[in-house]
């Protein structure tokens, strides 16, 4: 699907889900699987079993859209899911590089798998452009996520990657490491991905899952 139509279609899944504001009772279950104890990404490297988020509660997340579109929406949604503002927009890569933290998006840099070299990859997050993998210490003991994170749209063969794929990987960069159903399991990003995101950050950074 093209963006002009992924995007009618996570707004409308979003502003339902707003209105509703329903959350399954199986979510701190979900988070648990993978945010607490992932088994294919990079947070499973840092504090096991527990709730591993960007501190949002004493500073924004600096961020460098670099003239995406598709990154301004994703934010956009997602403030309006977390009903706070978490992100700081700032001018240039460079900003964020001098904050030492924070997210900066990438156009044609998407890294793919090295296990599955001939599927197109459209989006992912890394240490760098073209980076496969999260930087070394990127989640602090305590489960705070501190560090600089690209975010890397669009394949450098010239596939472009949905807007579902820019909210997909802006989930992966706020702690939701392994797939589940509608991230990524299905869709990239649909209307079960939201409740999940929300609880995240209702939790305590640390929260020890049962």
């Amino acid at each position: 699907m093209n963006y002009e139509m992924t995007f009618f279609i996570c707004h409308i899944e979003n502003f339902i889900w707003r209105i509703r504001r329903n959350t399954p009772k199986d979510t701190i279950d979900v988070l648990s699987k993978i945010n607490g104890s992932a088994k294919l990404s990079p947070i499973r490297f840092y504090a096991p079993g527990r709730a591993k988020r960007w501190d949002i509660g004493n500073m924004k997340i600096p961020v460098f859209e670099n003239d995406d579109y598709r990154a301004a929406a994703a934010l956009s949604m997602i403030e309006k899911t977390l009903e706070k503002s978490i992100f700081d927009r700032l001018a240039s890569e460079a900003d964020v590089l001098a904050r030492e933290r924070g997210l900066i998006f990438t156009k044609g840099f998407a890294a793919g798998n090295p296990a599955t070299p001939n599927i197109a990859c459209t989006g992912n997050v890394g240490a760098a452009r073209s980076a496969p993998h999260w930087p070394m210490n990127a989640i602090k003991q305590n489960g705070e996520i501190d560090c600089i994170l690209y975010i890397n749209l669009d394949a450098p063969s010239g596939q472009l990657a949905s807007f579902e794929v820019a909210i997909h990987e802006v989930g992966h960069a706020l702690g939701l490491g392994d797939h589940f159903k509608d991230f990524g399991d299905g869709r990239a990003a649909a209307y079960a991905f939201w409740p999940v995101l929300s609880q995240l950050y209702q939790l305590p950074i640390g929260y020890k899952y049962s």
